[in-house]
């Protein structure tokens, strides 16, 4: 669709429409009038004289037509003495204006003319693009040359016996005595040669008439020009540029097809006079087939007709670039032919638009309807299928005229229609942005509480568990990650929706992002006991350009629809470059397959091929619609051909041109990929099966470190500082317990002024910065920082996932980002990347140690373990990081199921089952906001809502969080007072169990 915004106002275009139309017809009517004397009925003339002479002093114009005799030179070798003696010439009755068709011959006409008074006369031939034209005047009697004279659009206009447009001959009839008239006519076009004998006078009156009419027809052609020209270098729209180049060449065409171009534009070039009519035609079928498609937009509503349109500007191209080089005739026949036909399409065009609801096609129709009729006329004529009269002979002017003015309608039109699809476009966009918003704060809603499911879990796995308590666990983390892959899908949909998802080209290992996808896959395989294969040929390069995650999670989604969907056999992974700068991924299996109608439907959003209640397989049905347009964004296609019961076949093609090596960053790992030229992973038996993804599983949950690797970890940062900035305890709980095993000495802050103040005290090798705090925020935290040292190091920590608020991040100086929840392998491999080991800054190591604790879980541990882990993970400026309070807990803890106030049980699962945590928490939760009441609504109060949201929804408070929400997102007085209300009632029953428990 064309760009539009709208400078002028519809209703004064119209008027203006209207005045034109108005001017078109005033101009008809006058050309009626003008033409009466010649088409009427030539046998009403009183003609009689001498012989069968046609007496001509009785009218002011006389049609000679009628009483033309035939004479038909095949060879054009007859001579005026040859012809005068043959007794060949026949009476044909073929109207006023006889019209012979495309004929190669020569014809000669007789007219015999008698005048009583005698005197000058002026004969008229109002064809002017017939090629040559000779005039005899002879005496029939003495035979003697009374006047001879040569004229033709193949000479300069200077040798024309009169200076006009039309042939114009000056005759000098002798008084009371016959004579006869010959004309010799010859035209490599169409043959058409109505003469009319003029008195001077009317003559000259005629032509002004004429001349004023042909000036108010181009007058009104250049006004439309202008008009349009000016609406096209306002709006931009392209379908006024192919409107003002389909009237710019509907005026060449017309011009020289009048005679007027060649009278006073280029007199001396007849070459190019004869020339400029069928060029000007083609062009105009070309550019109107252009603005038809343009207008119409077939290309989206109509493919066929859109197609047909294309083949019909082809044509007229065709014509055109070919017109030079061609025989005139040929051209000049093909030309008719052509504009004969074409119209019949164009209106076709026009009825599949109001189909389609394109409004303004209506005056399209109606245009292209009239243009249709004139040129089907015309052409009729020119091929000598009807007589030439008024109609036939100006039928192009007048439906060009009025066509013109139709499509100025219709543009006018399309500004109403496109001022309606703007408003609508902006209407959608701010729908848009109103649903992105809308699912950056949930994304930030549901991630928050997620950072304490994952990080619990993965906390609770490096403690010591029965099997069964494991198997719970690690299925709480599976459920909660594929909540949060179906979170990500459904933003990665938003943000494609939106516009808003951007595709990186930069340079990426094929090989090892393949060795990836087909390692994570490889667990899913075995436990069905699948053999997943990799073909991957040794020939195909290794190094190029594109975005490798999105390519990632593309295959990835592949494969494990693959694995899904296959029962037994194998899933095959076969990798090829099928043209230099694109590459080929097929993911074939041998699974269940597809019915037609299932394929149909497959990249539907939310859609999958078994809709039924009793479906057999999961999934939200985005992965195929993201995977889809993620591949179109990437410049290619995906298909897929599939068969019931004989498995599908996946096939993606993206743009991914070569690139070398050196192009890959410095911190690329450039390793040689264990991918060979075919890979096979398979579970030899169930049993293996379940084991190996067991162990998988584990692994890629949560990998117990050995004391060995906690070792490592030491030695690796041992000595390095951290900078914790987090407002929420509990995240610092997860936090502090992932980076226990690190040898890290950590310092902790609850907002950005906190942080700054630390850095202005003591510098930093890495902070881990927080964004939506209170105080002061990460952002400004961030740029305070880097004002103080432009070198550390800062990952920030956020819910917000959106693109715009990583690229907010990156913007004020942060270097990486890390959404919540936080994964405690993607924490330690953000670490190990950012900050060098401890050997390169000399520092000493940290003692090792073979205790495997937990901070913050909440786990009983000895009294040397406890010292160990606040040696390790310590806040140097006194701030408490829970665990010490968690290990110190007391050993009877508070009966927490007779506090029906509280969700316990939802609060004990996000905290992996730690009871003692919770009950510190609880008296965090009261110490902080004993005595905290809501007394006006700012942006202070606002961030502690805030705040209280998140926390009230970690104690299991869902009636404080309920309400805290609604006042988040609509701050108002009497939802105050019922926030308040509800948080003295939660503090009220907390203090009160927790002192009835001390008592008891």
């Amino acid at each position: 669709m064309c760009r539009f915004t709208s400078p002028c106002r519809p209703g004064r275009c119209r008027q203006c429409l209207r005045v034109l139309l108005l001017l078109a017809l005033a101009w008809l009517a006058p050309v009626a009038l003008a033409d009466d004397g010649a088409s009427g009925d030539p046998a009403s003339d009183p003609v009689s004289g001498p012989g069968s002479s046609l007496a001509v002093d009785a009218r002011d114009r006389l049609a000679l037509g009628p009483w033309y005799r035939y004479l038909e030179d095949p060879d054009g070798v007859l001579d005026l003495s040859a012809v005068m003696r043959s007794d060949a010439f026949l009476p044909q009755d073929l109207g006023v204006d006889p019209n012979l068709g495309y004929t190669r011959s020569v014809w000669w006409v007789r007219v015999p003319l008698y005048s009583a008074r005698g005197g000058p006369r002026l004969l008229e031939l109002p064809f002017p693009t017939l090629d040559a034209v000779g005039l005899y005047l002879v005496d029939p009697a003495s035979g003697e040359l009374l006047y001879s004279a040569v004229a033709g659009d193949l000479r300069p206009f200077a040798e024309r016996p009169l200076a006009h447009r039309n042939f114009v001959f000056p005759l000098q009839l002798p008084a009371d005595r016959p004579v006869d008239l010959y004309l010799r006519v010859q035209n490599q076009g169409s043959l058409t040669f109505g003469t009319l004998l003029w008195q001077p006078e009317a003559f000259r009156a005629a032509t002004t008439r004429a001349d004023l009419l042909l000036g108010l027809y181009f007058g009104i052609l250049l006004a439309l020009l202008a008009y349009n020209a000016l609406l096209y270098l306002s709006l931009r729209d392209r379908a006024y540029l192919w409107y003002v180049l389909f009237v710019t060449s509907m005026a060449l065409g017309q011009g020289a097809w009048t005679g007027l171009f060649f009278a006073y534009l280029w007199p001396q070039w007849p070459a190019w006079a004869d020339l400029a009519t069928v060029m000007g035609f083609n062009l105009t079928g070309l550019f109107g087939a252009v603005f038809s498609r343009c207008f119409l937009d077939t290309r989206r509503h109509a493919p066929v007709m859109d197609r047909a349109l294309l083949m019909w500007a082809i044509i007229f191209g065709a014509l055109a670039i070919a017109a030079p080089w061609s025989s005139p005739q040929f051209i000049a026949m093909a030309t008719s032919v052509a504009g004969l036909l074409f119209p019949p399409f164009a209106v076709a065009a026009g009825v599949q638009g109001l189909r389609n609801g394109v409004t303004s096609a209506r005056f399209f129709l109606l245009a292209w309807t009239i243009l249709l009729v004139g040129t089907a006329l015309l052409g009729a004529r020119n091929l000598g299928l009807v007589p030439t009269s008024f109609l036939t002979r100006y039928a192009m002017q007048m439906g060009s005229a009025l066509e013109m003015l139709l499509l100025s309608f219709a543009l006018a039109e399309r500004i109403n229609d496109l001022r309606r699809q703007a408003a609508q476009a902006a209407d959608a966009r701010a729908a848009s942005e109103t649903k992105s918003q809308f699912l950056a704060h949930m994304s930030h809603e549901i991630r928050t509480p997620m950072t304490g499911i994952l990080g619990m879990s993965q906390l609770v796995l490096r403690t010591p568990l029965q099997a069964q308590q494991r198997d719970y666990v690690q299925k709480i983390e599976s459920s909660a990650r594929s909540l949060l892959g179906i979170l990500n899908d459904i933003l990665d949909l938003s943000r494609i929706e939106a516009g808003k998802l951007r595709i990186e080209n930069i340079p990426f290992d094929l090989r090892q992002l393949v060795d990836k996808v087909a390692q994570l896959m490889a667990v899913a395989a075995q436990e069905k006991s699948l053999a997943l294969v990799v073909d991957f040929p040794p020939d195909l390069g290794r190094f190029h350009r594109g975005d490798s995650l999105r390519l990632t999670q593309v295959l990835t989604n592949l494969l494990s629809n693959a694995v899904k969907f296959t029962p037994a056999g194998e899933v095959r992974l076969r990798v090829r470059q099928p043209v230099p700068g694109r590459l080929r991924f097929d993911v074939q299996d041998t699974g269940i397959g597809m019915t037609a109608e299932q394929r149909g439907r497959l990249f539907q959003a939310f859609s999958q091929a078994d809709t039924s209640i009793t479906r057999q397989f999961g999934g939200s049905g985005l992965g195929l619609a993201i995977s889809q347009q993620l591949v179109e964004l990437m410049g290619g296609h995906i298909e897929v051909a599939s068969e019931p019961g004989q498995g599908s076949c996946f096939s993606v093609e993206i743009r991914a041109e070569p690139c070398r090596a050196e192009d890959i960053g410095e911190g690329e790992a450039l390793t040689q990929s264990p991918v060979q030229t075919q890979t096979r992973i398979q579970a030899p038996n169930a049993a293996d099966a379940r084991s190996s993804n067991d162990s998988a599983t584990a692994s890629a949950m949560a990998r117990l470190p050995t004391p060995g690797e906690s070792a490592s970890r030491r030695t690796r940062f041992a000595e390095r500082r951290l900078l914790l900035v987090e407002d929420n305890a509990i995240n610092r709980e997860i936090v502090l317990g992932f980076l226990k095993e690190t040898g890290l000495h950590i310092e902790t802050a609850e907002n950005g002024l906190q942080a700054v103040e630390r850095c202005r005290s003591r510098p930093f090798d890495l902070i881990l910065m927080d964004v939506q705090m209170p105080i002061m925020d990460g952002y400004e935290a961030t740029r305070q920082i880097r004002a103080l040292d432009a070198q550390v190091p800062i990952i920030a920590l956020t819910a917000n996932a959106f693109q715009e608020d990583i690229a907010r991040c990156q913007a004020v100086g942060m270097n990486a980002h890390l959404s919540k929840p936080i994964n405690s392998e993607d924490l330690l491999s953000m670490l190990q990347k950012h900050l060098a080991p401890a050997a390169q800054t000399g520092t000493e190591t940290a003692p090792e140690t073979d205790t495997e604790t937990n901070a913050g879980t909440g786990a009983e541990t000895s009294p040397e373990t406890r010292a160990e882990t606040r040696a390790d993970i310590r806040s140097e400026t006194g701030a408490e990081t829970g665990a010490e309070d968690t290990a110190g807990a007391d050993e009877r803890l508070p009966d927490l199921t007779r506090l029906p106030i509280l969700d316990t049980d939802a609060a004990l699962e996000l905290m992996g089952g730690n009871a003692a945590l919770y009950a510190v928490v609880l008296r965090s939760f009261l110490a902080e906001y004993g005595d905290i009441r809501l007394e006006r609504l700012d942006p202070d109060s606002r961030r502690m809502v805030h705040t209280l949201k998140g926390l009230s929804g970690n104690l299991g408070a869902r009636r404080l969080q309920a309400v805290a929400k609604l006042l988040y997102q609509h701050p108002d007085e009497p939802l105050r007072e019922a926030f308040n209300q509800e948080l003295d009632t939660l503090r009220d029953a907390v203090r009160g169990h927790l002192q009835a428990n001390a008592t008891d």
